[in-house]
């Protein structure tokens, strides 16, 4: 008869059920898009913020408790689920999967640095009324603007995204793309009926600071002709310890100026969509960052190249032809290739200004108040004035040549030189005085 060996029906598999206070952390830190972790060392665990070390804790739940008390995070009250904290994620995810929104990362973006960390996102939403999203536009009005900085890649690391502090407030049109979003959803909780009325009201108007002008240059944003010119030759005399070559810098900012084309469309566009031997040369607008379709309809155009940006862009094309033939590449050109590549091959990362705030622009003794997205402007401004090598068009020509959804928005683009009015004054005084002089004869 065999012996019969008592069996140990104890368990001895550790327990790996994630602790649901850390969960609930951690999910909120993803949200609102804070940094933290947690890492053993020496039988404890030590909590960072970044790379920043903040304290060491006995219990890996005591470490993500520091971290949350470090960003003020009120889980507990985030749990609710008739908050907005509980109904946004699941809003974006129906919106993306209905693919009739193009822009649900950038409404994330605006979610998680705007709406997400404030006190607003934790109150059942029945309960938000107007007089709280007033207290939170006065919020957001006393906030720092941020911006994002890509680090990382050197020494091999990996490639992330930081956010660091600029000095200056918010923008006022970032204030009312966070309203908006605010609204958005507050609509589609009355549509569900899980609310009656919408506290995002017309009556909360995001009015901008009071600010006083010590230069009237400064409230000019497009470039004059001389600024154009200026801004090329600039480019033309930096030719060393430039990263990015300079034939394909000025073609960048010819395409950017002579044909009022958007940042995202500079940087998608495909030399299948460069037409430079028709007998009109021109350019085909059908793509945006990293190959995205425009956002509209009438986004989607053609736009024909004057002179000097084409010359520019034949200039760029025949340098990038004679590297390839310097590599000893005898693949024929891929009718599929970006027209403007990154340095790595791909296309840039959404924002990429082609060094304008780093360089150019006080290279070429621009004022500040010029952004990149100013040489829309300037397209816009030279067509309505018939600046030097621009023809001039009038305003609904010009809504059709930037692919604006209406001219209401084209005004906002073109701004006359005051110099301008000055020539029909003139001419009321030459006619007096002509007028004077053949009275006395």
């Amino acid at each position: 008869m065999s012996e019969v060996v008592p069996t140990d029906t104890t368990d001895t598999t550790p327990d790996t059920t994630p602790d649901a206070r850390i969960v609930e952390i951690q999910t909120r830190l993803v949200a609102v898009n804070l940094p933290g972790n947690v890492r053993p060392y020496k039988g404890g665990f030590n909590a960072f913020i970044g790379r920043q070390y903040l304290s060491r804790h006995k219990t890996e739940r005591e470490a993500w408790e520091a971290i949350a008390a470090f960003h003020r995070l009120d889980t507990t009250s985030s749990s609710g689920a008739d908050t907005l904290f509980a109904y946004g994620p699941g809003w974006f995810d129906e919106r993306e999967k209905s693919g009739l929104v193009r822009c649900v990362d950038r409404e994330r973006s605006i979610w998680n640095m705007h709406i997400a960390t404030s006190a607003l996102v934790n109150m059942p939403y029945r309960k938000v009324q107007p007089i709280h999203i007033q207290q939170w536009v006065g919020w957001m009005q006393k906030k720092e603007a941020v911006a994002a900085v890509t680090v990382g890649r050197k020494h091999g690391e990996e490639r992330r995204t930081e956010y660091r502090p600029t000095g200056r407030p918010l923008s006022v049109k970032a204030i009312r793309n966070g309203r908006g979003l605010l609204r958005q959803i507050f609509v589609q909780l009355m549509i569900e009926g899980k609310i009656t009325s919408n506290p995002v009201t017309d009556d909360i108007i995001v009015k901008s600071r009071a600010t006083v002008v010590e230069n009237d240059n400064d409230t000019w944003t497009y470039l004059t002709p001389a600024e154009i010119e200026a801004l090329f030759t600039a480019i033309r005399s930096n030719r060393r310890g430039r990263r990015t070559q300079v034939e394909k810098t000025i073609a960048i900012f010819a395409v950017a100026i002579f044909c009022g084309l958007r940042a995202g469309e500079i940087f998608g566009l495909r030399w299948r969509d460069v037409h430079l031997d028709a007998e009109v040369p021109y350019i085909e607008v059908r793509c945006t960052w990293s190959g995205k379709p425009v956002k509209t309809d009438k986004s989607r155009r053609t736009v024909y190249l004057l002179p000097r940006v084409r010359d520019e862009l034949v200039e760029w094309k025949a340098t990038v032809d004679l590297a390839r033939l310097a590599s000893n590449s005898r693949k024929p050109r891929d009718l599929n290739e970006l027209v403007f590549p990154s340095p790595h091959g791909g296309a840039y990362a959404e924002g990429y200004d082609a060094e304008w705030a780093d360089t150019w622009r006080s290279a070429a003794g621009i004022r500040e108040c010029v952004v990149f997205h100013s040489m829309r402007h300037t397209c816009a401004s030279m067509l309505r004035m018939g600046g030097p090598g621009f023809p001039k068009l009038d305003l609904e020509e010009i809504a059709v040549w930037l692919g604006h959804s209406s001219t209401s928005v084209t005004q906002r683009y073109v701004h006359l030189d005051p110099s301008l009015l000055r020539d029909p004054v003139a001419k009321l005084y030459t006619f007096k005085l002509n007028a004077a002089n053949a009275d006395h004869d």
